[in-house]
């Protein structure tokens, strides 16, 4: 059943979710319909079995490369700072779907940990304690 789609109560709503399947957006095919986005939502979690992952990050995967040529042309003939921008978002995304890098702001492994300011200044004074004491002057 994976990717099926499953017992459809009308032709529309096949067709509704045949458009969502190959890549237009909600709202897209509300305007095609004459449906809100959020109806044609719900009519395609009510049509389809458990997203499978892999098929539908090789899908946000073709649909990258295909947005990733179009800024890689215009950064190549016009030198485009805004397409350079968007690129470089686009191969961000794309090695966050292949798990190349974390999530900004998520850790790729255990914290190291930082002594605070006042453990340091701590440690100074421990250090200045110990430390041998010269005779004054006499």
């Amino acid at each position: 059943m994976d990717g099926e789609i499953i017992d459809l109560n009308t032709e529309r709503e096949r067709q509704v979710v045949e458009k969502r399947i190959a890549g237009h957006s909600a709202r897209k095919v509300g305007l095609m319909f004459g449906l809100t986005p959020v109806l044609v939502d719900e009519i395609v979690q009510r049509h389809l079995p458990a997203i499978d992952v892999a098929a539908e990050r090789g899908l946000m995967l073709e649909r990258l490369a295909v947005i990733e040529t179009v800024f890689q042309d215009r950064v190549a003939n016009s030198g485009d700072i805004r397409s350079t921008e968007l690129l470089l978002t686009v191969l961000e995304f794309r090695a966050r779907l292949l798990a190349l890098f974390p999530k900004p702001g998520m850790d790729a492994g255990p914290v190291e940990k930082q002594p605070t300011s006042t453990e340091r200044i701590k440690a100074a004074l421990d250090a200045l304690a110990a430390a041998p004491r010269d005779q004054p002057p006499v």
